[in-house]
Order: structure tokens, then C-alpha cells, then sequence
């Protein structure tokens, strides 16, 4: 299993996730990216036998899309989940990064952002309002997208 630390804006993108879902306030955002890029040095550090420098993330304070704090909160996770043991403080912020795509998803089906589609097992997020199309009648309809997540953003 690789990782790699992730970059400034994919650590905001998540720590606005943190706020978007109500685990934390507005004025914590840089805060918790501090320790959530802790976090990644950490548990990245501990897979390949290395130390890494702390580097405190740089706040755009930049407005994520959901896509984009579920992708970031996605690839985050991947880089920080080794089977490790972690402080207590570390624990917690890593068991709230587990929860937060589902939390952030449920949130946006519930405000009407989303909506979801069986597919056998999985659920498909769909835009709610995707782009027009033409029927082969000519009648204009909306075709709703299956929502796009992004795995690190781009700066």
C-alpha cells in the first residue's frame, strides 16, 4: 500500500469538510488542517520507517465543492490508514475523517444537492440537475450525472 502527504489545498478541502459537517467552527478550519497534515506526516512517516519535517498548511480559504471535500476526505483517509496505533487526539480526528464522506453525502441528498440511484449493491450520487438534453423527439429533458469525485486536489 503506497501514500503520500497530501497536498495544502486537499488538507482545507477536508478540514472545510470538518466544518461543513458541523465537527467543527469556522475559525478552527486551519487548526484542524494543521493536524489533519500531523495526521498524514504521521502515518505516512510510520509506513515507510521515515520522519517527516512539519509543514503547517497554507489556508486559501478558498469555497469547496462536496465533491470535492468527499474526494479530498477520501484520499486522505487512504493515506493515513495504516493499522497503526495512534495518541488519543489522533484517534479521534482519524475516526472523524472515516465518517465524514458519509456524513458530507447525506447532508447533500438531504438538501436536495444530490440524489442517489441503486446500482445492484452501490449507490450512485447523481447532480441533481445534470444538463439539458434532446429526446430523439425533440423535446428538451434533464439528464442527471453521476457525481465526479476528485481523489488530491489540484492547488
Amino acid at each position: 500500500m503506497s501514500s503520500f502527504i497530501c497536498n495544502d489545498i486537499t488538507t482545507e478541502a477536508v478540514a472545510s469538510g470538518f466544518y461543513h459537517a458541523g465537527y467543527i467552527g469556522a475559525s478552527e478550519i486551519p487548526d484542524i488542517a494543521d493536524e489533519l497534515r500531523f495526521l498524514n506526516e504521521v502515518e505516512t512517516g510510520d509506513r515507510y520507517c521515515e520522519t517527516y519535517a512539519h509543514a503547517i498548511p497554507k489556508i486559501s480559504g478558498r469555497k469547496f465543492s462536496t465533491a470535492e471535500m468527499v474526494g479530498a476526505a477520501r484520499c486522505l483517509f487512504y493515506q493515513c490508514d495504516n493499522g497503526e496505533e495512534l495518541t488519543k487526539r489522533l484517534a479521534n480526528i482519524f475516526a472523524l475523517l472515516k465518517t465524514l464522506p458519509n456524513v458530507l453525502l447525506d447532508q447533500a441528498v438531504k438538501s436536495g444537492e444530490y440524489t442517489t440511484e441503486k446500482y445492484f449493491n452501490d449507490t450512485i450520487y447523481m447532480i441533481k440537475n445534470g444538463r439539458k438534453a434532446k429526446t430523439p423527439y425533440g423535446e428538451e429533458v434533464w439528464i442527471s450525472e453521476p457525481v465526479k469525485f476528485p481523489w488530491e486536489l489540484d492547488a
